[in-house]
């Protein structure tokens, strides 16, 4: 009775390590920075670019964090890692506000205030240009988020001549945390 009820034990011990092994890794996907360029979308030099062609690119970063507490048992069952799920990855903030700016007074719109009036975000999947605030949309994605670029264009032209940055800041809804990005100087022709 003894030799069963350990079998028995074995077995399902066993089988549950096995269980655990097949499962899926989780993760919780965090902001972690920002990638902010500004290019020409003709030739993709952004230290001179005319204001019809110039093109702002969002690429956020982000940090995966293992959330599955059963990862260290897998190390009991390397055999099962054959039929191992995919990956999950789930998101775990959102982007509450988009703001972008300039260094230089531009399109009547003085310094360090939102120029987010005066930019289209370019959709990838439609190629439409939208109010800038879909972005968010975007970046909120809770399943398959969007690791591509995020393209945004000026609605107006710049005068040429003006030499500048833009900057980009986001803020995270559940702790209110911003993230900044800053392109490198660009001269507008």
């Amino acid at each position: 009775m003894i030799k069963k009820t350990i079998q028995s034990f074995a077995f399902f011990a066993l089988f549950q390590a096995v269980l655990f092994s097949c499962c899926s890794e989780d993760y919780n996907t965090y902001f972690d920075s920002l990638y902010f360029i500004a290019k020409d979308q003709v030739d993709g030099d952004a230290t001179a670019v005319t204001s019809s062609d110039l093109v702002l690119n969002l690429d956020p970063v982000f940090d995966n964090i293992i959330a599955s507490n059963f990862k260290e048992l897998k190390k009991f069952s390397p055999a099962a890692y054959a039929t191992t799920c995919d990956e999950d990855y789930t998101l775990k903030e959102h982007v509450s506000e988009i703001l972008i700016t300039a260094n230089t007074d531009i399109l009547g719109i003085p310094t360090g205030n939102s120029l987010n009036s005066k930019l289209s975000y370019r959709n990838p999947e439609t190629l439409d240009n939208e109010v800038l605030e879909n972005v968010i949309e975007v970046l909120n994605r809770e399943s398959e988020y969007y690791y591509g670029r995020n393209e945004m264009v000026l609605n107006e032209p710049i005068l040429a001549g003006t030499s500048l940055t833009f900057t980009v800041t986001i803020i995270i809804e559940e702790n209110g945390r911003m993230l900044e990005a800053t392109t490198e100087t660009i001269t507008i022709e």
